[in-house]
């Protein structure tokens, strides 16, 4: 297998970069048959340069704006929260204006970039690591995960771990599979299929939206008294 550039014993494959590559361990099954499914946009025009990067960061805000309003809905007394896949840091920005404490986990060249951007927040941002050993048992109080398990290997045991993790968790995946860059995406999930996936983490499914301004579906997940 591949092993993950984190320096650990770690057995969690991403895609993209130099985590997921054809000697990793294949894919697990799609939670969907993606043959029905429109995955062989083009993207040249993405390369050539008529992707909108002004339009992508309006959609980023307005995806990092509605995690937000969920997790003051769900989770109004929170500290700690751990955003998993924290791209260009902004959300952790927010979230420490908003009075929390959050720690941002991405790729070491992307978490990089992130302390460049935010050099006062350097201490916010890590690179992942997700071999259980290294979590502590509800060592945050919720966990915030946008355009990211679309890229992840095992997503059944990547939610097992966020069950470990946090009591309450947020995930944002493309509300259609071809909105964005699907390259490094292993999958697309209609509500129902993220729905279960949650339940088989031990995650009990409290809300799921669209939101269209960001062409995200969100769904929320607890734990605990308010999950039963």
């Amino acid at each position: 297998k591949t092993p993950c550039d984190c320096g650990g014993d770690c057995e969690w494959y991403i895609s993209g970069d130099r985590q997921y590559t054809a000697a990793a361990r294949p894919p697990t099954t799609p939670v969907e048959d993606r043959s029905v499914l429109s995955i062989t946009k083009d993207w040249t025009g993405f390369q050539e340069g008529h992707y909108s990067v002004a339009a992508e960061r309006e959609r980023n805000e307005q995806r990092e704006n509605k995690a937000i309003e969920l997790l003051k809905k769900h989770k109004p007394i929170a500290d700690t929260v751990f955003d998993f896949g924290c791209g260009s840091g902004h959300l952790v920005a927010k979230l420490l204006a908003d009075n929390y404490n959050p720690y941002g986990f991405d790729l070491p060249e992307v978490v990089i970039k992130c302390k460049e951007r935010f050099p006062e927040l350097e201490a916010c941002f890590k690179t992942h690591n997700f071999n259980l050993a290294v979590w502590n048992n509800g060592e945050a109080d919720a966990i915030i995960a946008l355009e990211f398990i679309e890229h992840v290997v095992d997503d059944t045991r990547f939610l097992g771990l966020c069950a470990y993790i946090a009591p309450i968790i947020i995930l944002c995946t493309p509300l259609n599979c071809t909105l964005e860059r699907t390259d490094h995406h292993l999958r697309y999930y209609p509500a129902a299929s993220l729905e279960k996936l949650l339940l088989i983490a031990g995650y009990m499914p409290v809300e799921s939206l669209e939101d269209p301004a960001s062409g995200s579906l969100f769904v929320v997940g607890v734990v605990g008294p308010d999950g039963k």
